[in-house]
């Protein structure tokens, strides 16, 4: 059976619209095998790193989040898509009023992971209020 897996963000609102993010920026070597064609024996220390046997998806989703209930618009940014800055200001640029950082540290324990993502993760409103 083929099958893919992605990284992925949901927004539902209350109409039960889903819009879909897929995560684009991959961590070499755990979220995505350079070379996997040719690099097989990586697959198993992806898994020992916390990612998967071979590479996650990267087909289109929505490049950010549109809540026409409340007229904003949301860059959805998973994990350490949040460093390449040329990547979420371009995502910026379309329009987008809040960053969401999405990720899940837990699993990180006691090492640099969790606090690298919060020096560079937070929500940020970009526009700045009326008055």
């Amino acid at each position: 059976m083929l099958w893919d897996a992605f990284n992925s963000a949901l927004m539902i609102d209350t109409s039960f619209n889903i819009q879909v993010y897929h995560k684009y920026k991959m961590v070499p070597g755990v979220e995505i095998i350079p070379y996997s064609r040719y690099l097989k024996f990586m697959e198993n220390w992806a898994m020992d790193m916390g990612g998967i046997s071979g590479s996650y998806g990267r087909t289109p989703g929505v490049e950010i989040f549109e809540d026409h209930e409340h007229k904003t618009s949301i860059v959805p940014i998973i994990c350490y898509e949040s460093i390449y800055g040329e990547f979420v200001g371009r995502k910026v640029k379309l329009g987008a009023e809040l960053i969401a950082i999405v990720t899940n540290d837990g699993w990180w324990g006691e090492t640099q992971g969790y606090k690298q993502h919060r020096n560079t993760a937070a929500c940020a409103l970009l526009k700045p209020a009326a008055g």
